[in-house]
Formats: structure tokens, C-alpha cells, sequence
């Protein structure tokens, strides 16, 4: 609903959250423009789950898959084989790729998605996840993540 999805965003400013909606220029080689990213604002330790960074995902059938095709807009799409096609929203949908993640998704219920940090987050580090093997390319090959430009 419209309330829960608010509420997502809303999140951001509980005391408890312990991160924010910042932006990159890393991808601005590729997309002209700087993107939003989400930046650790205290310590997070190996298997604490960043409850107030979720998102939903919303299933698109064929049609609205087609017109998001022909749409410039700014939109998190991911494909399952599972759910196929989905919207990704909430401030979630900001945390970024990296090929060698401090976090990794996790299921929060009914298209529910937020994170489990599998890497020590201090403060100021950017919280990633990844994305998948191929999501860039064949393996990654065009990844413009921080591993990747080491």
C-alpha cells in the first residue's frame, strides 16, 4: 500500500537506521549524470540486518514490461526466475552493486526485500550488494564497481 511504501522512506530517518541516501559520481562515465547511493552513517557488524533499508518489489506483467522498455526514466528493474520481471522500490533499490559486497539481500516476507551485512560497514563506507554474476555483462565484464576499478 501507499502508507507501507511511505513508511519505507520514512525509515531512513529512525534513529536506529544508521545510514543515508547520498550520491556517486562512479557511474557518471556511463550515464552522464551522478547516482544515488546509500552511505553508512555508524558501524554495522558482520550479521546485523539493516531492517530500515528494504524495498518492495512490484511484479510487471508483459505490457507494462514493454513500456517500461521504451521509457528514458530512471527505474531499479530486476529479473528473477522466479517472480520474472519486477520494479525495485523504497530507498532500498539505492544500494548499489559490487562484486565484492558488504551485504546481501535478504527476504523480509511477501516482496519484501532488505539487507544482511556479511562484511564489517564502518562509518562512512558505502553499503553494496550484488547484483548477480551477469547483471553487467557476460561476468560482470562491463561492472563499473569499486572491485572492478582496483
Amino acid at each position: 500500500s501507499l502508507c507501507s511504501h511511505a513508511r519505507r522512506y520514512f525509515n531512513i530517518y529512525h534513529p536506529k537506521a544508521g545510514f543515508e541516501i547520498s550520491q556517486t559520481d562512479r557511474y557518471s562515465s556511463v550515464t552522464r549524470k551522478s547516482e544515488a547511493c546509500v552511505i553508512a552513517t555508524r558501524l554495522f557488524e558482520v550479521g546485523e540486518e539493516l531492517l530500515h533499508c528494504a524495498g518492495t518489489i512490484a511484479i510487471l506483467n508483459e505490457q507494462e514490461e514493454k513500456e517500461l522498455e521504451n521509457r528514458t526514466s530512471d527505474f531499479s528493474v530486476i529479473k528473477t526466475s522466479r517472480k520474472g520481471t519486477c520494479l525495485f522500490l523504497g530507498p532500498a533499490r539505492f544500494v548499489n552493486h559490487d562484486c565484492d559486497p558488504n551485504c546481501t539481500f535478504m527476504s523480509g516476507g511477501s516482496n519484501i526485500i532488505h539487507f544482511k551485512v556479511i562484511k564489517p560497514i564502518n562509518v562512512n563506507d558505502e553499503i553494496t550488494t550484488n547484483y548477480g554474476e551477469n547483471y553487467f555483462g557476460t561476468n560482470n565484464q562491463e561492472c563499473l564497481c569499486a572491485t572492478c576499478e582496483r
